[in-house]
């Protein structure tokens, strides 16, 4: 019926539902034929052509069209509902959104930790912490280091990176090759509450078995370098050790030339 419309003729199209719901589209005269239809056709998507029951058409010159429905109607207009279409192309990406509030300040990274030095110990023999270090510039305190005993005592759980180097000299000419079991090493140790190696570094030691020699000993002069990464907890103390191992060969710990000994450690997290 609807197709049949000189859409030029009509004024009024009303739908009554059956719940008495009524839905209106009226024409102004100077609108185009075009214009109509598009009007139309936008209309009609929006009708539930279900519970419509009855249309009334309104021509300019006076005369009405009404047509009702019943229940068996609306198969008519109603089919079985099609496939999904095919998806759209992507629109246009929208605007940059606001910018978002500015985040919680992070952990000031490598703030806790102190970096310390030892000009020189002369003539050591036996196991021992190291002690007697110095903070002054270029290097630097904390709050939990002990300069005198060397001690550092941890202040929060983290992680902690720490790092040594320590230069030595022997204080007398090797005379007698050492015992296979000996082997003086460098240790930073947790001492508290319960004593852990934590970076380990050997002292370097010449081993030679060759025709006409037979030889283990300790370099004249040496260095040592340690780096890691663990993980301490809050009130864990900490020292830097020299380690015999059964060498009863004095040595100057930093060197001959005062290169010194150095150990730093800093929280990474």
């Amino acid at each position: 019926m609807l197709d049949n419309l000189d859409i030029e003729d009509s004024k009024e199209i009303e739908f009554k539902y059956y719940n008495s719901d009524k839905y209106e589209l009226k024409f102004d005269e100077d609108e185009d034929e075009d214009t109509r239809e598009e009007m139309l056709e936008d209309f009609l998507e929006r009708i539930n052509w279900k519970h419509v029951e009855e249309i009334e058409i309104e021509l300019y010159n006076g005369t009405k069209i009404e047509i009702e429905f019943y229940d068996g109607d609306h198969d008519y207009y109603h089919g079985s509902t099609g496939p999904t279409g095919a998806t759209g192309v992507t629109g246009a990406t929208g605007a940059t959104g606001a910018t978002g509030a500015t985040g919680v300040t992070g952990p000031n990274f490598a703030v806790e930790g102190f970096s310390a030095f030892i000009p020189t110990l002369t003539a050591i023999t036996t196991s021992t912490q190291l002690s007697g270090w110095s903070v002054s510039t270029p290097y630097f305190d904390t709050t939990g280091f002990d300069e005198a005993t060397g001690s550092y005592t941890v202040p929060t759980t983290g992680r902690y990176s720490i790092k040594a180097t320590i230069n030595y000299s022997t204080s007398a000419t090797i005379s007698v090759s050492l015992g296979a079991g000996v082997s003086p090493a460098f240790v930073v140790q947790r001492t508290s509450p319960v004593t852990t190696n934590l970076i380990s570094g050997l002292s370097p030691i010449l081993d030679v078995n060759v025709a006409l020699l037979s030889l283990r000993a300790i370099l004249g002069d040496g260095t040592v370098t340690l780096a890691g990464d663990v993980l301490l907890t809050a009130g864990d103390v900490v020292g830097f050790l020299y380690v015999a191992n059964g060498l009863t060969i004095p040595l100057n710990l930093g060197g001959s030339n005062f290169a010194g000994v150095v150990w730093s450690v800093y929280r990474l997290t």
